[in-house]
């Protein structure tokens, strides 16, 4: 593991709360001084500029097909990118291919609703099926009242 030190007062740094915020100033003299890109090599670049160099502008750092939002699968370098794109199979197919993609989203989202839904009838169908077994059970047992009221009726007419 590479050891990282204070550019200021050279002590090791082992951890990012070790640092000191620096002037304004510094930051802006820091900021200005020349560095070289790791992945292409470019020395001409400002210690500011990096980050919108690796971002958008450096030849070598490896970079999606524009394309890759509708499923071109094609990564390489951005300096390959220009030759990639005139040939790229799926950017002619972007309107059709987008309008689709976005009508199979919409179809997903649809699907889970849907699905959430019949789970939900499921479970109502659930406790439909329990209450009518209940209702059975309860009009069961008020047949044998009605039975046994009819019984009770009877022995009362032939005692009187």
């Amino acid at each position: 593991m590479k050891k990282t030190s204070c550019l200021i007062c050279r002590c090791q740094i082992k951890s990012i709360n070790q640092c000191i915020q620096v002037s304004p100033h510094l930051q802006n003299l820091l900021d200005q001084l020349p560095i070289k890109c790791f992945v292409c090599g470019d020395s001409q670049l400002k210690r500011i500029d990096f980050n919108d160099h690796i971002n958008k502008a450096c030849p070598k750092i490896n970079v999606l097909c524009s394309a890759a939002d509708i499923k071109c699968p094609w990564t390489r370098t951005r300096e390959e990118l220009e030759k990639h794109i005139p040939t790229c199979k799926f950017a002619p197919l972007r309107s059709i291919l987008a309008q689709m993609i976005s009508e199979n989203e919409q179809l997903n989202i649809k699907y889970e609703q849907l699905n959430i839904e019949n789970e939900q009838l499921k479970f109502k169908n659930e406790q439909l099926y329990s209450e009518k077994q209940q209702l059975y059970i309860r009009k069961q047992q008020l047949y044998i009242q009605k039975q046994q009221l009819g019984l009770i009726k009877e022995q009362i007419m032939k005692n009187n």
